[in-house]
C-alpha cells in the first residue's frame, strides 16, 4: 500500500521500438523509505524496451545510486542521428541539492549513460536547511539546427521571483553536442512551476512550453474566456 510506480511511454523510435521509463519506490520496513523521509527517496529506475516485432517488454531495473540516488525519470526526444535523450532529476547523494540531468542511449534504448545538465551545490539556496532545493523538472527542446535546449524548473531561492516568493523563473541550459555537455545555467524571463518533460519546436523555430502558471496572477495577462467561447471549445 505504500509503493509508488510511475511510468511514461516513448516512441516509436527510429527503429520502431517502444521505450517505457519511470521510477519506483517501496516504503520498506519501519522508518525507512520515501514516505518516512520525503527529502531523500531511494528510487529504483525502471526502463523497458519493446521491439516492433516482439509482443514482450524487456525491463531493466537500475537501483538507487546507478545514475543518481533519487532517480525521477521520464521521456524525452530522439535526435536525427538516432540518439535518445531522456530527462532525469534528483539528489545524487543524501544531503545534496537536487540536480537535473539526461540519460543518453545510442543503441535504441538497450543501454544508458548519465550526463549532468544543471547543478547548484550551494546549500544557501534553500529556504530551510532541512528542505531540499535545486533543479528538478525540465523540458527538452530540439531545434531545427540540432541544438538541445533545456528549460528547467528551479526551487526555493534558485531563480526566485522577488515580487512573488512562491514562484521561480525558469532556468535554461543548452547543448551543441547531443547532450554530452551543457552550458552554464542562466535565468529566463518566464515564470512558472512544473514542466512537461518534452517541449515542441514549431515550424517557425519558436518553442511551445507547457507548465503550471505562476501563483501570482498579475505576472501575465490571463483574461477569463467568456461562456460562449468555453461552449465552443467543449463542442469542438
Amino acid at each position: 500500500e505504500k509503493e509508488a510506480l510511475r511510468l511514461a511511454i516513448f516512441g516509436p523510435t527510429q527503429n520502431g521500438s517502444l521505450i517505457c521509463s519511470g521510477d519506483q519506490f517501496i516504503e520498506g520496513e519501519e522508518g525507512s523509505g520515501a514516505l518516512k523521509d520525503p527529502q531523500w527517496r531511494n528510487h529504483t529506475l525502471n526502463i523497458g524496451r519493446k521491439t516492433k516485432n516482439s509482443p514482450h517488454w524487456d525491463y531493466t531495473r537500475y537501483p538507487s545510486g546507478t545514475f543518481l540516488g533519487e532517480q525521477f525519470a521520464a521521456g524525452g526526444i530522439q535526435t536525427s542521428g538516432g540518439r535518445l535523450v531522456f530527462t532525469i532529476w534528483g539528489a545524487k547523494n543524501r544531503g545534496e541539492n537536487w540536480r537535473s540531468g539526461v540519460l543518453i542511449s545510442d543503441d535504441d534504448g538497450r543501454s544508458w549513460k548519465y550526463r549532468d545538465v544543471a547543478y547548484e551545490s550551494d546549500l544557501n539556496i534553500r529556504d530551510n536547511p532541512e528542505v531540499v532545493a535545486g533543479f528538478n523538472e525540465q523540458s527538452l527542446f530540439l531545434t531545427r539546427e540540432g541544438k538541445l535546449v533545456s528549460i528547467i524548473r528551479g526551487r526555493a531561492k534558485l531563480g526566485r521571483v522577488e515580487s512573488s516568493p512562491k514562484d521561480t523563473w525558469f532556468l535554461r541550459s543548452e547543448s551543441v553536442d547531443n547532450g554530452e555537455n551543457w552550458s552554464t545555467y542562466e535565468l529566463t524571463n518566464v515564470a512558472g512551476t512544473g514542466a512537461a518533460f518534452v517541449g515542441l519546436t514549431l515550424p517557425d523555430g519558436s518553442f511551445l512550453h507547457a507548465c503550471r502558471i505562476p501563483s501570482s496572477r498579475d505576472m501575465y495577462d490571463l483574461p477569463e474566456p467568456d461562456l460562449y467561447d468555453c461552449i465552443l471549445c467543449a463542442v469542438s
